[in-house]
């Protein structure tokens, strides 16, 4: 399918978001966790095309903000 030639209108349904550890991201990224994640499905028509899984590395609260409000982590505890 050639999204582009046909002009395809996509729809992305999240699915979830994550918050959790993960050893390898710590030392393929040099940061320490936790990790906010998230899966959802891009929707062509009825028809799944695709599911997408990305985390985010924890050096983006320098450009966006903090990540944790109101959340709690074992190994941050509850944030407001």
């Amino acid at each position: 399918m050639n999204l582009s030639d046909k002009r395809t209108e996509l729809f992305r349904e999240v699915r979830r978001m994550y918050l959790g550890d993960s050893v390898a991201l710590e030392n393929a990224w040099g940061v320490r966790g936790p990790f906010w994640a998230r899966h959802y499905i891009f929707w062509a028509g009825n028809r799944p095309l695709c599911v997408i899984y990305e985390v985010f590395s924890p050096t983006l609260e320098a450009y966006l903000g903090a990540f944790y409000t109101n959340v709690f982590h074992p190994s941050l505890g509850f944030n407001t």
